[in-house]
């Protein structure tokens, strides 16, 4: 693959910020909400804000093959998933439930930087 990294919309600057920084500020931000928001709505939020940053790492994977995306897109949306069930009452995590499953999420995605320290950033096909 030639040089992946014009494709990457996560090497951008405006579009880190917009796609990933600002969904990361209004995720914190929810802790702050708890007198504005039911604990339904606030789940609700948070798992738009994984989908969102999920779906535009799997658009990034299509887009340059980058290996953290690879790694963290799916979990993002697993996370959102879970968060969606939680909603519904269709699986019982118990008071802490969106807690850990909202930083279990962006646990792996901050740690699924660390193999493209090995095996660089962007995955190429040998031809």
């Amino acid at each position: 693959m030639a040089d992946a990294r014009p494709r990457d919309i996560s090497a951008q600057r405006f579009s880190f910020h917009s796609i990933w920084g600002l969904p990361l500020v209004i995720l914190f931000s929810l802790n702050f909400t708890t007198s504005i928001l039911g604990p339904v709505a606030q789940i609700g939020v948070a798992a738009v804000l994984l989908a969102w940053m999920g779906a535009a790492c799997t658009i990034n994977v299509v887009r340059c093959r980058r290996l953290h995306c690879i790694i963290a897109g799916p979990v993002l949306l697993m996370g959102s998933a879970v968060l969606v069930l939680l909603a519904l009452r269709a699986i019982d995590l118990g008071p802490v439930g969106r807690t850990f499953v909202i930083w279990g999420a962006l646990g792996i995605v901050a740690l699924s930087f660390n193999p493209e320290w090995l095996f660089g950033r962007y995955l190429t096909t040998n031809q």
